[in-house]
């Protein structure tokens, strides 16, 4: 999986070493992604159209398949934040409610700012 590292991380870097060069990235229309990942489970959060997230499940499948691995077809879903999901077992709003308390309330309020 370190191979969707490296690729997410690239992408991040392509996008501007900034904020402000993302927010221009994103008004010419392009998009920015998220990869939030447990060891062989993970979540990309795409900030644009729908069609971004297409295009990214697409080259998420081409940066796995050299490694032998693939996206599950069952799994594997394009929704909007408002409709939720569940990740390792919770639902994103219910996710989050449930661990505020723990060390990583840090982390929750910059994935809140984030979305």
């Amino acid at each position: 999986m370190s191979v969707l590292d490296e690729f997410f991380a690239e992408q991040w870097k392509a996008a501007g070493n900034n904020s402000n060069a993302r927010i221009r990235h994103r008004r010419r229309g392009g998009a920015t992604y998220r990869l939030v990942r447990y060891p062989d489970d993970f979540v990309v959060m795409v900030a644009g159209a729908k069609a971004h997230a297409e295009g990214v499940r697409e080259k998420v499948a081409e940066v796995l398949s050299p490694v032998g691995l693939r996206l599950s077809e069952e799994k594997t879903d394009i929704v909007h934040l408002d409709e939720g999901f569940t990740f390792l077992g919770f639902w994103l709003r219910g996710w989050t409610v449930y661990f505020q308390h723990g060390v990583s309330s840090h982390a929750f309020h910059y994935l809140s700012h984030y979305v």
